[in-house]
């Protein structure tokens, strides 16, 4: 296996929450899913943005959107500033919520993170959603070992010794 690797004080890891503030962002991923609770809610993975200059690049952002308890749907005047936020056509109609969420990935918005309490713990939470200031996106994005061309993922039953 060959290496090669150089030192890059730009790119370092921050872990821990990112800082409040306001950041320009791409959506990553975007899906519906469920918290222990079983409550619905849409999870939706940002990156800070790596192709213009601002603190926390590659950093992820998680939002979500929660189904209401009472109705069993999603709050639409959220959904409608997510969508506008991230320039999704005034009138596209969508037959799914899958459609939607997929429409979203690889949009870009500026969003302002506050930190919330929350049980004790303190969260870094999406507060508002803006249109991105830049109109062209060239954000880079990451490979993980999942994305690797021909690499495949083992459990720990698959492994003989």
């Amino acid at each position: 296996m060959s290496f090669n690797f150089e030192v890059d004080h730009d790119d370092v890891f921050e872990g821990g929450l990112i800082e409040e503030g306001t950041y320009e962002v791409v959506v990553h991923k975007a899906f519906e899913d469920a918290a222990r609770s079983g409550t619905m809610f849409i999870n939706l993975h940002l990156i800070v943005r790596n192709d213009i200059e601002q603190k926390f690049k590659n950093k992820y952002i998680f939002a979500s959107i929660w189904q209401s308890k009472q109705t069993g749907e999603y709050h639409k005047g959220m959904l409608n500033a997510v969508a506008k936020a991230l320039q999704v056509p005034n009138g596209k109609k969508f037959n799914s919520l899958e459609e939607l969420l997929n429409e979203f990935k690889g949009r870009t918005a500026r969003v302002t993170v506050k930190h919330e309490e929350y049980n004790g713990n303190t969260n870094a939470r999406v507060k508002s959603w803006e249109v991105s200031r830049f109109k062209d996106c060239n954000h880079t994005f990451k490979t993980n070992d999942n994305e690797i061309q021909g690499f495949t993922p083992v459990d720990d039953d698959d492994i003989p010794f």
